[in-house]
């Protein structure tokens, strides 16, 4: 039986049943549709930041000036100030920076004195920066 055929032997239940069909079906492809729209936005968000991200990189290693120092005993100072910059920043801006980009940036402009004594060890990492950063700001449990 053809489509066409089909379509003029339903039925009232055929038709009820094709209705609630095309409804669920609806409500799927909006359920898709405002995943995609928050997935997009997301996106365009994490665009923005890496952007952000890397012209404060680029101006930082531009400058000719040599990168702040921070000493090893003025790490924990330096850190709590940063972190109340931080939320300052975070409340100003409509998209705030992640934690990762904002210690990106803080490696650029900064260089911070380890404790290690070994060579090649002299600067942390920034994923060591991310550490002290994430635990200033509480996210991180000390052991």
């Amino acid at each position: 039986m053809s489509r066409k055929n089909y379509v003029m032997k339903m039925t009232e239940e055929d038709i009820k049943a094709k209705i609630t069909e095309n409804k669920q079906r609806l409500v799927r492809q909006q359920e898709r549709a405002k995943k995609l729209k928050e997935s997009m936005e997301r996106n365009r968000t994490d665009i923005k930041q890496l952007e952000y991200t890397l012209q404060k990189i680029k101006r930082s290693r531009l400058k000719n000036k040599p990168l702040n120092f921070i000493k090893r005993q003025d790490i924990s100072t330096f850190f709590t100030r940063i972190s109340h910059f931080y939320d300052y920043l975070k409340h100003r801006l409509t998209n705030p920076l992640c934690y990762v980009r904002f210690c990106l940036i803080l490696n650029a402009r900064y260089c911070f004195e380890s404790r290690s004594k070994t060579a090649g060890h002299r600067l942390l990492s920034p994923a060591t920066i991310l550490g002290y950063f994430k635990r200033e700001m509480g996210e991180l449990e000390m052991p």
